[in-house]
């Protein structure tokens, strides 16, 4: 339709030359020769994959597809302009808008594109969510397995130093130093505060063994409701790796003993009772413990004290309740003293220097203002053999095995400000290490990003290709599916 709007155009100014006379019409028109250009089937190719605008081939050097109007031996003006707008015509390209012709796609590749579309949404979802924080696009399986109790005991936990004021040029930082933790002997307590009552539990000095490879502590729990306290020992490993001080400082306190190697009783029905969980001291091969359980009531003081031995190499605790038979046949028997009628209590020191299986304990009885000393005892481990060692009043031969840490002071403040400023530097250098590494890995995530849109799009083409050669493709029924 378009070649023949064409033709009509290119002959319609001049038709009344072709008018003007019979015989020379019969002539001009034998000589016209109307021919229409074919079509390649490259460009056919294209016009079928939805190109909007179509060129026709260059058709200026091919004779057969000009019209041809030119008319021999003839000198009339109208007639050379006629041929001159013509070929002038001939040889201009004109772009011809075709109307797209829509193909009916088949079921396979409208899934195809479908999937696509998807997997493209899918990936820019994935690459968005990576660049935003870890509470960004959080779905809410993956916020409950952050939500989950982590085992703190497998966590390495540093040493948190003291909070420094921004203001405050200088603050002081304690220094610390080992010293025996039983010295002098029998003397280790538990100092309780006012915040064991707030926080329900407190912790009190470490013991540490003299290899410096095991620490124990002891615990103190309280119930309000009944004004009752408990208490229990547990054992933490040290780091070896670390510097004597650093071991204790950096204790791992999450990674104690999966169960106390010593505890009291936790009855609760009678008010206003205490009992603590003391660790006295290790002996000359670190195998053994002893501790000392103190009993009594807030307002009615200490009642009695029990003394503990715990053997790590069989795991099991002994309770030496031996000694206070011993010391109460003595003083009723030997002496006639009826011991039982009055308060006293016994007061485990440490392992003898010149018997490392038996423990060292004083008596005393509380008659008057002053206490009145009722001799040093010995007891071996297994709380079997009882002995009188002393009825007076001097000092014995105990080994003094553990340590404990305490602050010796506080670092030159000169020196102080000088790592505060080097901390400063190292601070502002690791700052900036860490933006330029989260702007490069930004950078690979975008580039990753696009690769893997890049491999989609060729995927999709592939497949969509394959579909495209098999136009006649039929389904399970034998019905074609395009």
């Amino acid at each position: 339709m378009f070649i023949s709007f064409a033709i009509a155009l290119l002959i319609q100014p001049d038709m009344n030359l072709l008018a003007y006379d019979g015989n020379k019409n019969n002539l001009i028109a034998s000589k016209i020769e109307l021919t229409i250009p074919e079509i390649s089937k490259k460009d056919l190719k294209n016009f079928q994959k939805g190109e909007k605008y179509f060129n026709p081939p260059d058709v200026s050097n091919s004779k057969s597809n000009i019209i041809n109007l030119s008319v021999a031996k003839t000198k009339n003006d109208k007639i050379k302009k006629l041929n001159l707008k013509n070929k002038k015509l001939s040889t201009q390209k004109h772009k011809i808008k075709f109307h797209k012709i829509v193909f009916r796609k088949n079921r396979e590749i409208k899934e195809l594109e479908h999937v696509y579309k998807v997997q493209k949404k899918e990936l820019k979802e994935r690459y968005e969510k990576n660049l935003m924080p870890k509470s960004g696009y959080m779905t809410k399986a993956e916020y409950e397995a952050e939500s989950k109790v982590k085992d703190k005991s497998r966590e390495d936990m540093d040493f948190k130093p003291p909070i420094q004021d921004k203001d405050m040029k200088y603050l002081p930082q304690p220094t610390y130093k080992l010293v025996r933790y039983n010295n002098p002997p029998g003397s280790p307590e538990i100092h309780l505060t006012r915040k064991y009552k707030f926080e329900r539990s407190e912790k009190d000095y470490g013991l540490v063994s003299n290899d410096l490879k095991m620490m124990v502590y002891p615990v103190v729990y309280y119930y309000a409701d009944r004004n009752v306290t408990a208490g229990e020992i547990y054992v933490v490993p040290l780091d070896i790796t670390l510097p004597d001080t650093q071991r204790i400082l950096k204790a791992n306190i999450a990674k104690h003993s999966q169960n106390p190697i010593l505890e009291t009783e936790k009855d609760t029905e009678v008010r206003n009772t205490f009992r603590t969980m003391t660790p006295i001291d290790f002996d000359v091969d670190c195998t053994k413990l002893i501790a000392k359980e103190k009993i009594g009531n807030t307002f009615d003081g200490i009642w009695q004290t029990n003394v503990w031995v715990y053997d790590f190499k069989t795991k099991k605790a002994v309770n030496l309740t031996e000694i206070r038979q011993a010391i109460l046949h003595f003083w009723e028997k030997e002496k006639g003293f009826e011991l039982s009628e009055y308060r006293w209590d016994i007061y485990p020191l440490g392992f003898d220097k010149r018997n490392k299986d038996r423990v060292i304990i004083n008596a005393y009885a509380f008659t008057g203002k002053k206490p009145q000393f009722l001799g040093a005892w010995s007891i071996d481990y297994n709380g079997a053999v009882s002995k009188l060692e002393s009825l007076s009043n001097q000092a014995m031969d105990v080994s003094v095995i553990g340590f404990k840490l305490i602050q010796s002071g506080i670092k030159d403040p000169e020196v102080v400000k000088a790592e505060t400023k080097h901390l400063k530097d190292v601070s502002k250098i690791e700052k900036k290490q860490k933006k330029k590494a989260a702007k490069l890995e930004k950078k690979k995530k975008k580039e990753l990003y696009k690769q893997q849109l890049r491999d989609l799009k060729e995927e999709f083409y592939q497949k969509r290709d394959k579909l495209l050669e098999n136009p006649n493709k039929k389904n399970r029924n034998g019905i074609p599916t395009s």
